[in-house]
């Protein structure tokens, strides 16, 4: 995420508005709940994700992967980056979806793999990993592509 600064001054009750291009940004609206994370000496402010989002989210990931009839993870950034051959880094980091045109080993398993990369505010946040014994079919990147848009949006609800 880019980098936003803005000032703003606590009142006597110890309230402090979150400027609304922030609200706006972070999909924050009234009556949402807000988490606050101390760190050192600083605040951290985030919107509150609750295990019932987070339960919805992976029950879609489960159902998905079920009409996928592979597995499914999401892999962070820099466990990728560090971990994962070259030439699908790159075509991840390009921001294009990578489909393996045969099958591949990849640690301990030989399948077919795809690598979504996750976008959210022009940032890689996560990459999705399907891997399964058949060839991505139509269909098969259909449901990635519904999926993805899914985890996207989930990302910051």
């Amino acid at each position: 995420m880019n980098n936003t600064s803005f000032i703003r001054r606590i009142d006597s009750m110890g309230r402090v508005v979150i400027p609304k291009d922030l609200r706006n940004k972070l999909n924050i609206k009234e009556d949402d709940l807000i988490q606050f994370i101390c760190t050192d000496k600083h605040i951290e402010i985030s919107k509150y994700i609750s295990n019932n989002e987070i339960n919805k989210i992976n029950d879609y990931i489960l159902n998905t992967a079920d009409l996928l009839e592979g597995k499914i993870s999401i892999v962070q950034t820099t466990e990728f980056l560090n971990n994962f051959p070259s030439y699908i880094v790159k075509d991840v980091t390009d921001r294009k979806d990578y489909y393996s045109p045969c099958k591949e080993q990849i640690f301990f398993s030989e399948e077919y793999f795809a690598f979504i990369p996750l976008i959210w505010d022009s940032n890689i946040v996560g990459i999705l990993m399907i891997q399964k014994e058949n060839s991505f079919d139509n269909a098969d990147k259909l449901y990635i592509s519904l999926l993805k848009r899914f985890v996207e949006n989930s990302y910051y609800l």
